[in-house]
């Protein structure tokens, strides 16, 4: 997903979030803190996600998002 915009990257994890059935989760890689997709998730499926840190930076943000209710 690299080759995609940055937008286009956010829509496309927002799809896979929004299908993810309940418990299952996906791993985001990012070479900066993905603070606006976690901002967007935040607006758009409030409180049907878990949000955990598996690696917070300098060069590498590892995030597991995990679909809830």
């Amino acid at each position: 997903m690299r080759d995609l915009s940055p937008a286009h990257r956010h829509e496309v994890v927002l799809a896979r979030v929004a299908s993810l059935g309940y418990g299952r989760s996906l791993v985001i890689l990012s070479d900066h803190e993905p603070k606006p997709l976690r901002r967007w998730l935040e607006d758009l499926l409030p409180g049907s996600y878990e949000w955990t840190y598996l690696a917070k930076g300098p060069d590498l943000w590892q995030v597991r998002v995990r679909r809830g209710q």
